[in-house]
């Protein structure tokens, strides 16, 4: 079999699945607790999240796990919206739904610009819109 949709799921490595099973049944403790088995869970979660931020080069703290891209998308659309109804949003007509209904309800009390993707697009078609009031430019890339 050939499969052609990773951009919507991807077989998991098998280094990945023997770390994943090794959290989920042996160092599977509340890594928010102060006993030893939930401190080597959080040792797993602080190790975790700094091998991924010296990958991105980014600073550990900035580095946050959610239950999925869904949950992400949501955090960061909406956790960048201020009191400000003046700040506007850029987004394309393409993007995954939770990023599209998140800024289809968004748009009733902020201007958000939905950039139309298409045989003719370039990136300046986004770069022309931004401005003192942009607040977030959210694209997806594949």
């Amino acid at each position: 079999m050939i499969y052609l949709d990773n951009a919507a799921t991807t077989k998991v490595s098998e280094n990945a699945v023997k770390e994943m099973v090794n959290a989920m049944t042996v160092d599977f403790g509340n890594p928010s607790s102060l006993y030893d088995f939930g401190m080597r869970a959080e040792k797993l979660v602080t190790d975790s999240r700094n091998s991924i931020a010296n990958l991105l080069n980014v600073r550990s703290e900035n580095v946050f796990f959610t239950s999925c891209g869904t949950e992400g998308n949501n955090i960061s659309i909406n956790g960048s919206v201020t009191n400000d109804k003046k700040e506007e949003f850029i987004t394309t007509n393409i993007e995954h739904s939770s990023v599209f209904k998140t800024y289809n309800k968004l748009k009733e009390n902020r201007t958000v610009h939905f950039v139309n993707v298409s045989d003719d697009f370039k990136a300046d078609d986004i770069i022309d819109l931004i401005n003192e009031k942009t607040r977030l430019v959210s694209v997806m890339h594949v």
